[in-house]
């Protein structure tokens, strides 16, 4: 009986070995993925905002209100579209990373300015609690 139980708990063990390695090629080939995307989408996006940028620096007394409203609306986008990029490149490294569980302090994360808000115009006055928030687990982002 002992010796059954040792084999399948070895049999079991090499199932997770197997899966953890074929989990983290899949998580190579995604970091891959997503970083080749990310700087394949960086080049035409910028190309863009340099043409709209361009086109505004050299005309901008020539155009009408709406078109340079367009043209900035094109930098405004471009801009946001850039920095989601980027956030998926941050989160391809994060993905990489080990993740290192500890306890986080919320408060931390809350502006003192913002415990003790006053009620919303016209809202019930509610008494405010002003106690610490609860730690979490967790793992800090990148500082």
């Amino acid at each position: 009986m002992e010796n059954i139980l040792v084999n399948h708990a070895s049999e079991l063990e090499a199932q997770v070995a197997a899966r953890t390695a074929e989990l983290r090629e899949t998580i190579g080939e995604l970091e891959v993925f997503s970083y080749s995307v990310s700087h394949d989408l960086r080049s035409p996006l910028r190309a863009m905002q340099g043409f709209a940028q361009l086109v505004l620096k050299e005309n901008a007394d020539k155009l009408d209100p709406l078109s340079l409203r367009y043209l900035e609306g094109i930098n405004h986008s471009a801009a946001r579209m850039d920095a989601l990029i980027a956030d998926v490149l941050t989160y391809a490294r994060l993905v990489r990373s080990d993740i290192k569980l500890q306890p986080i302090n919320l408060d931390e994360f809350v502006p003192p300015d913002r415990l003790h808000l006053p009620a919303a115009a016209g809202a019930r006055r509610r008494d405010r609690d002003s106690r610490p928030l609860a730690d979490r687990i967790g793992q800090r982002g990148p500082t």
